[in-house]
């Protein structure tokens, strides 16, 4: 991928269809989607359990921006290291960017949250899942990184491992019934655009 740019740009492209295809249903609101994006809130009892909750409260706090720069920043660092500062820096970047493009997102679209009981209140908009889509850009940006450093067995190794990381933060987002699946992957997208067009235009300055 790195010497590569036609995936990562027609990812981007895939990623801004579902991005504007979600805006669309959120904004015209349809039966059928309101039906399919409330129906895990209203066909599924969801039991909740203290411990678990207060797991679930910690471990959803690690895809906050502060927490995630700090992970950003110290793989940045490893990356330094190897002497691509060019793409170490990328990585920071990442999560700086989709942070502030889903801060603006969130006030354009304007959604409110899930008309349910929440577990963890929370009085913010509610699309795109800000939590969903930093979980996935440091995700994309790690794996991305690595194809660069690493061979493409190994990476492909670590990512599916690494995986687990933003789809557990997306399962957090449903259990504290804070958010809509579609704010979910409207974060996920939001992402992957992100990501992948800046990747298109930093990977021509990254050496071999």
């Amino acid at each position: 991928m790195k010497n590569d740019r036609k995936i990562p740009l027609i990812l981007s492209v895939v990623a801004l269809s579902i991005l504007i295809g979600l805006i669309l249903c959120v904004k015209i609101n349809p039966l059928w989607f309101k039906k399919m994006d409330s129906a895990i809130y209203t066909t599924f009892a969801w039991p909740q359990n203290q411990i678990i909750t207060t797991i679930v409260r910690y471990f959803a706090k690690l895809a906050t921006i502060g927490p995630t720069l700090g992970l950003a920043f110290f793989f940045a660092i490893y990356v330094w290291k190897k002497n691509y500062h060019l793409l170490a820096l990328w990585n920071v970047f990442n999560i700086l960017a989709v942070s502030g493009a889903g801060y603006i997102l969130k006030n354009v679209i304007a959604r409110t949250r899930p008309d349910v009981w929440q577990v963890e209140t929370r009085t913010s908009y509610s699309f795109p899942s800000g939590h969903s889509l930093l979980a996935f850009a440091f995700f994309l940006s790690v794996i991305l990184s690595l194809s660069v450093l690493w061979d493409r067995r190994k990476v492909r190794r670590i990512a599916l491992i690494l995986t687990g990381y933003p789809l557990l933060i997306a399962c957090t987002r449903i259990y504290l019934r804070v958010h809509y699946p579609s704010d979910i992957l409207a974060g996920f997208a939001l992402s992957a655009l992100v990501v992948f067009l800046s990747y298109v235009g930093c990977i021509s300055f990254i050496p071999s």
